[in-house]
């Protein structure tokens, strides 16, 4: 873990966040600043910077983790973007191998410029959608 990482203080439980999911290696939570409705991130429990970072062992591990978490998303919608931003050149500003599910919806193609706080009201009716047992 590395002490000044938002999501190692969300591992922690330091920092408040909504979790949708984790198991004792990985942990998946609504973005705080969504792009989109449900917008949510992947991360492993374990620090580490870049995907490249990853030892052998999580690969398939995370991306099980990222397709569980997709078909909760499912429940939103059947559209959204799967990535990971490597760098500061591309975007990287948590420097914590993240995954981000950016679900998308009629007429919100694009990516605001100016993201808005998940408020706890939405939070709170995409966690009763996102964690509820499978329908």
């Amino acid at each position: 873990m590395s002490e000044k990482c938002i999501f190692c203080s969300i591992v922690k439980r330091e920092t408040a966040a909504h979790v949708i999911w984790e198991d004792d290696d990985f942990m998946a939570f609504l973005d705080a600043f969504p792009h989109s409705r449900g917008h949510t991130l992947v991360i492993p429990k374990a620090h580490y910077s870049r995907v490249t970072e990853l030892p052998r062992e999580h690969y398939d591990r995370m991306l099980g983790a990222v397709v569980d978490t997709c078909r909760r998303i499912e429940r939103l919608t059947d559209s959204f973007h799967v990535g990971a931003n490597q760098g500061a050149l591309a975007d990287q500003v948590i420097f914590h191998v993240h995954f981000h599910i950016i679900p998308r919806y009629p007429n919100d193609l694009g990516f605001p410029t100016k993201r808005k706080k998940l408020e706890d009201k939405e939070a709170k009716a995409l966690l009763e959608i996102l964690t509820s047992p499978k329908p």
